[in-house]
């Protein structure tokens, strides 16, 4: 099921991807090798579809099993960024979410954990975290995550450095 969700979501039929997905997610068996790795490409195509409902309640079933996957952190980020941004009224709930899943990244990265994608522990993450605290008004922090995301010869955050 999830080879098949895969191959819709190449087609970029997210759609028929995500049904594919929640029903390999509904056989998935934890212990599995792929069950990491699906279960983040799951909630990627949840994001994509804009099924935040569904993804809140999948980060809340795998939280445990997924601490010390950063991509799961990452693409945690930036469902709450999604969802911040279309219930305003909430974002005060998500604002810390957001900038704790970045450097809940960023301290995997540290710890040299394995990515799936990579760049979630490390450039894209402190991207990521950068345009947050650009956004709430943080320059001196969004300028150290800037040149930290640089250092790696990330093109994104020269330019926004060069923008500050």
């Amino acid at each position: 099921m999830f080879q098949i969700a895969k191959e819709y979501k190449g087609l970029n039929e997210s759609s028929i991807s995500e049904q594919y997905f929640e029903q390999g997610y509904q056989l998935l068996k934890v212990k599995a090798g792929y069950a990491k790795e699906a279960i983040v490409d799951f909630l990627y195509v949840l994001l994509n579809n804009h099924n935040l409902e569904r993804a809140l309640e999948v980060i809340g079933s795998e939280a445990d099993l997924l601490k010390e996957i950063p991509d799961f952190h990452f693409v945690c980020g930036l469902i709450y960024t999604e969802l911040a941004i279309a219930m305003p009224e909430d974002s005060s709930m998500l604002i810390p979410m957001i900038e704790t899943s970045y450097l809940q990244c960023l301290n995997l990265g540290g710890q040299s954990t394995k990515e799936i994608v990579n760049g979630t522990s490390t450039y894209l993450a402190a991207y990521n975290l950068g345009i947050f605290y650009e956004f709430i008004d943080m320059k001196e922090r969004a300028k150290e995550c800037y040149q930290f995301s640089a250092s790696h010869n990330y093109t994104l955050a020269m330019e926004r450095l060069s923008n500050l």
